[in-house]
């Protein structure tokens, strides 16, 4: 992978314009600016990322940045101020701006302790990794790399700016990142970053579920996370996320993680893709939403149907029991297994044939309340709720029929239970 030279400053011309404003302004004030980050790393890169949100690094303090910025800024938010960073828009751009820190954890806390200081160095080497450990003057697009970014990226190699176990015990999340990067760019961790991720994964005790299903969620965003979902397993960090699917032989793991990575990247339908390996209480620990929950449950329970039963085995009534259990889902459960399976199809393509002549269309029962009681005699009550359950499983059961059809099958069934 080539990269940009880091004495070539021409580099960074496009933020260090787009910040020209904000840089004189803390210029003005006797305080350096600098971007940091994913876009130093992507730009180096040579890629070409979005440099309508920016992050930034000053000597600042957050109470000067906040004087600095108000002449300019169209928007400020401070969300992030107690742990040093100041949110603002500015000509467009968006900018977070963090003074200079060194954030860690202490023994069994879920909460990070933020000291600021004035030393970029002291910012720089608190920082994951050293590919994201480099930082670029606003003023004058020089980079700033004291621990070796530039040559880890040339060598696609994952390192951390400190020694990795002091770096993973001030930040066990950063174990989860690390997977991440290593699908996302394809980096080579070290031995020793693997070997400290061993050692420390079970701090990840101390992190909140949500920062880790979020980052879980990142790395299944990824385009092809196989060889994050590997680290984990290598790390074992992945029995504190998915103990169930790092059980599993190494080879059913090779299989379940290129069917993962065979579907598109979004993080609930690949979730659901490890079906019964993650299990109702596990993805319950994520905090999913309701609606969240129900879809992953859906397209699971879908796959598992569809994988357990021979094509032979499937009727008409059998497809639209599956089309009524995965309602608002189908089409993705379709996608998933088209690009799982793409020789296995028959039973798809059945499936896709009835949902084309519209047998999924609707499974509303077929009469209303008001009817159910007119024909059947009966008053309000727990007997209409009856009825129609009944009545929707009769359109599943047997699809459309006439008024006249139904009526009369509603009238055997009811007086058949009321005997």
């Amino acid at each position: 992978m080539g990269i940009k030279s880091e004495s070539s400053p021409e580099v960074f011309t496009e933020i260090v314009n787009t910040a020209a404003d904000l840089t004189n302004l803390f210029k003005d004030n006797g305080f350096r600016l600098y971007f940091v980050g994913g876009i130093v790393r992507d730009l180096l890169l040579g890629y070409k990322p979005d440099v309508q949100d920016l992050d930034c690094t000053t000597d600042a303090s957050p109470k000067e940045i906040k004087r600095i910025v108000q002449p300019i800024a169209d928007a400020v938010w401070l969300q992030g101020e107690r742990f040093g960073t100041v949110g603002m828009r500015v000509n467009g751009t968006n900018y977070e701006i963090t003074t200079h820190r060194a954030e860690s954890y202490v023994d069994d806390s879920r909460k990070p302790v933020v000291n600021f200081s004035t030393n970029l160095s002291d910012d720089l080497i608190r920082r994951d990794f050293t590919v994201n450990a480099m930082a670029v003057d606003t003023a004058t697009g020089e980079l700033f790399d004291p621990y070796g970014g530039v040559k880890d990226l040339e060598e696609m190699t994952l390192r951390t700016p400190m020694d990795p176990e002091e770096s993973f015990t001030d930040d066990p999340l950063r174990i989860l990142r690390a997977a991440r990067f290593i699908a996302a760019y394809g980096f080579s961790p070290t031995g020793d970053l693997l070997q400290a991720a061993q050692k420390i994964s079970e701090r990840l005790n101390i992190v909140s579920i949500e920062r880790i299903r979020d980052e879980i969620f990142r790395l299944l965003s990824v385009e092809d996370p196989r060889l994050g979902l590997k680290f984990l397993s290598a790390s074992k960090t992945a029995s504190y996320v998915f103990p169930e699917v790092f059980e599993l032989s190494e080879e059913r793991q090779e299989m379940l993680f290129n069917q993962v990575s065979l579907v598109e990247a979004e993080p609930l339908m690949r979730l659901a893709v490890f079906k019964e390996m993650i299990p109702d209480s596990r993805l319950r620990s994520f905090r999913l939403s309701s609606k969240e929950l129900v879809y992953v449950e859906k397209i699971r329970n879908a796959l598992v149907l569809l994988e357990k039963n021979d094509q032979n085995d499937w009727s008409d009534a059998k497809f639209r029991r599956l089309a009524f259990d995965t309602e608002g889902a189908l089409d993705d459960v379709v996608r998933i297994w088209e690009r799982i399976f793409p020789k296995n199809l028959t039973v798809i393509n059945e499936l896709k044939r009835l949902n084309e002549a519209g047998e999924f269309t609707t499974f509303e029962p077929f009469f209303d309340g008001e009817t159910i009681m007119n024909e059947l005699g009966i008053e309000p009550g727990p007997d209409v709720g009856t009825v129609t359950d009944w009545l929707i499983s009769l359109r599943i059961e047997e699809g459309s029929l006439s008024e006249e059809q139904v009526k009369q099958k509603l009238h055997i069934w009811w007086d058949q239970r009321s005997k």
